[in-house]
């Protein structure tokens, strides 16, 4: 927060001192206050009293949290969020950080964080820590292979092994509560749609279960060739193999909707209402999810791309050094800095800011969402660049959270 001048306290009298005062107060909060920076907004509060109490309106710093950090919350609530959310961009842009190395928590293949716990998987072992103080709660052992996906859902993990099993377990007890068995080869990817998971397999099939019962419901194909990429939303399962293309299945049925043969190697597919995104080295384009049709086009001027990120109508993808933000709906184009000398393998967006991680490379990055502009590049104590970089990376309320196979490291910009 800027500092401020002392002011004469004199003012502060019953008798409104502004014009501003006769104008409507929802005009005033949505139209004219929600434009002005929070230390602009700060000096019109020692005006006169009744502009003060406006400013301390929770309906203005709704729209101040829309418009900064593009979260929406109960207007009840949003006045403190705000404020906190403002207190860890400040700490951001100053480098204000408590720094924690753990080495107990290397070598993490991939990680959730559900409230005040970080679940983990390092092997064929699955971890649960306290992500305040770091403590391991419970190591769960069950899976006869290394753990490759993780989800979470009220109160229950699910995990996808190359063991060619998923497990549940309990997120309090850390209980196995049982085992979903089909597939005959490593499981990549799963997700949980409607009481339903779905998972997706290296022998040539995604599997739909009962998450109650733990029986498969369909087994959806792909002329046998290996399912690179998926997605799951609604009622619908996305998939791409590169010997087939893309795939479109119904979950309640599962029956094969729409195929659309292929011929680029897609590096990433997300499905979005009636469309879906498909990402290549090179392009990012808009699809019908009826007949394939392409419907945006967007040269990435970007190579290499192979992670992406979407947030309500945003639509960010890391390539070759840089990444790119792309509003589907408005077209706007945001193109970041030059970032790494390497392709970004990891990159998460959280409270409008973008977070990367790199192949081959021992910083994380943070980026301004609307800018592009870089504004804080963290050195990774201790990481060895033989070991790969950065293999995970994600974002939680203040708390960074940065791992690969030497090292973890946290970096808490949440202030004291």
């Amino acid at each position: 927060m800027a500092s401020l001048t002392p002011i004469d306290t004199t003012r502060f009298n019953d008798q409104p001192q502004s014009m501003l005062c006769s104008v409507p107060k929802e005009v005033l909060l949505s139209n004219i206050f929600s434009r002005l920076t929070i230390s602009e907004i700060s000096n019109l509060k020692l005006t006169c009293k009744s502009l003060s109490v406006l400013t301390d309106h929770p309906l203005l710093f709704k729209h101040l949290l829309i418009r900064d950090f593009q979260k929406t919350e109960e207007e009840s609530r949003c006045k403190s969020i705000y404020q906190h959310f403002h207190k860890v961009h400040q700490n951001i842009l100053k480098g204000n950080y408590h720094l924690k190395e753990i080495k107990e928590l290397a070598n993490i293949y991939c990680f959730k964080i559900e409230g005040d716990r970080l679940i983990g998987s390092i092997g064929h072992t699955l971890k649960i820590w306290d992500f305040n103080s770091y403590e391991c709660l419970l190591s769960l052992k069950g899976h006869e292979g290394n753990i490759c996906c993780i989800e979470v859902q009220d109160g229950k993990i699910y995990t996808g092994s190359i063991d060619h099993v998923c497990r549940i377990w309990d997120l309090k007890t850390g209980k196995c509560l049982g085992i979903f068995r089909g597939h005959t080869n490593s499981i990549l990817h799963l997700k949980i749609i409607e009481k339903k998971l779905i998972t997706a397999c290296i022998d040539q099939t995604c599997k739909i279960w009962d998450i109650e019962t733990y029986k498969c419901l369909n087994t959806l194909g792909v002329n046998d060739y290996s399912i690179t990429r998926f997605d799951a939303a609604k009622d619908k399962v996305i998939g791409f193999s590169s010997k087939f293309g893309i795939s479109i299945w119904s979950i309640e049925s599962g029956k094969c909707l729409h195929s659309f043969k292929e011929k680029r190697i897609i590096t990433s597919i997300k499905l979005i209402d009636n469309e879906f995104i498909t990402v290549d080295n090179y392009t990012c384009q808009m699809r019908d999810l009826e007949t394939g049709k392409i419907n945006e086009d967007f040269p990435s001027e970007l190579s290499g791309i192979n992670c992406l990120e979407i947030i309500d109508d945003l639509v960010i993808f890391g390539g070759q050094g840089q990444w790119r933000s792309w509003n589907r709906k408005t077209g706007e184009i945001v193109t970041s800095e030059m970032a790494f000398a390497h392709t970004i393998g990891t990159i998460r967006v959280s409270q409008g800011k973008v977070f990367t991680g790199c192949y081959w490379s021992t910083v994380a990055k943070i980026w301004d969402l609307k800018t592009g502009k870089c504004l804080q590049t963290l050195q990774i104590p201790n990481f060895e660049v033989f070991a790969n970089g950065i293999c995970c990376l994600e974002i939680k309320e203040g708390k960074l959270i940065v791992s690969n196979k030497t090292s973890c490291c946290i970096w808490d910009f949440i202030p004291d």
